[in-house]
């Protein structure tokens, strides 16, 4: 990555603030990694996160292959109380489709566990319409390509999770927040920056060190982009994930799912997926309350009475 941006060892180490002995040992695989180098070389190499996601793989496969021997889990690092990270006390999604469109719904309380306090925090939006065939997701997405201002994106912080109602949004003791697209990765990818201020009245809020938050966000895409298929990464250290994921149940409705971890190895959830019906509604929900970090939890579905209107239509 380095080579591709035209950057020397000197020139990078300048950039990320390091010795170049340091960008040269690390190259060659002298020295281990860590999540501060990955994240100052992401951003000074505009790696889009691939470095970061990489050494989230490393670590796991360390941590995995190391943890039948006392002398590495002494020297182990405890991503949850690391300094370097956030840590998600509490995440609940809510998916819901309405025949035309799906609606995404974020629930995140935060928790600082660094010493330094944010200003903002960064989202990414991933689409694809046809995960299992590369070529075809291509051409479709590059004639559907994801456009930030067409997701109706809004974002609101409060003290608490509980705070937080996604069927009412703005109620209580919530704020509006600011929120910019940062880059447009891929045509299926967009990156955005929550920024804590106030949309209205222009708060400036701060998340300290020590402190908590809750961010709720929510965005619509259509059908003719999302195909049926929903997955968390677990990026940020979370104690506990919940998912829901709500269809008409008129379309007969079938969802199953799977755990891939960090060395892509695909396993079963680990817990139940239930469903129950409600005014009209499938609302299939999942709990973990201990998610792995750097591990994948995918979900996909099957309607039995599908929609009129499918992504194939928009070839």
């Amino acid at each position: 990555m380095r080579l591709l941006a035209g950057l020397s060892q000197k020139s990078l180490a300048r950039r990320i603030g390091c010795n170049t002995s340091y960008v040269s040992k690390m190259e060659c695989g002298a020295v281990p990694p860590t999540v501060d180098f990955a994240r100052l070389a992401d951003d000074a190499l505009r790696a889009g996160g691939d470095l970061v996601d990489r050494w989230q793989t490393w670590y796991e496969l360390r941590r995995r292959g190391d943890a039948g021997r006392q002398t590495a889990v002494s020297e182990a690092i405890n991503v949850e109380t690391a300094s370097t990270t956030l840590l998600v006390t509490h995440e609940r999604t809510t998916l819901s489709f309405d025949g035309d469109a799906y609606a995404i719904t974020v629930l995140r309380e935060l928790e600082n566990r660094t010493e330094r306090s944010y200003n903002g925090y960064e989202v990414r939006i991933h689409v694809d319409a046809f995960p299992d065939d590369v070529e075809r997701s291509r051409v479709h997405h590059r004639a559907h390509p994801l456009v930030w201002d067409h997701l109706g994106f809004r974002c609101w912080w409060a003290p608490m999770m509980s705070d937080l109602d996604p069927r009412k949004p703005g109620a209580g003791p919530t704020i509006e927040l600011v929120a910019d697209p940062t880059q447009t990765v891929t045509d299926k990818m967009i990156e955005g920056w929550i920024r804590f201020e106030g949309k209205r009245y222009g708060e400036l809020l701060t998340l300290h060190p020590g402190r908590r938050l809750a961010l709720m966000y929510s965005y619509t895409v259509s059908s003719t982009q999302w195909g049926t298929w929903y997955q968390r990464r677990m990026r940020v250290p979370t104690r506990r994930l919940d998912v829901e994921l709500d269809f008409p149940q008129g379309l007969r409705t079938l969802v199953w799912g799977k755990a891939i971890t960090a060395g892509d190895r695909i396993g079963p959830l680990g817990s139940q997926i239930d469903e129950h019906t409600e005014n009209g509604r499938s609302i299939w929900s999942w709990t973990n309350g201990k998610p792995e970090f750097g591990d994948r939890y995918r979900f996909e579905w099957r309607f039995g009475n599908p929609p009129s209107r499918q992504p194939e239509e928009h070839r």
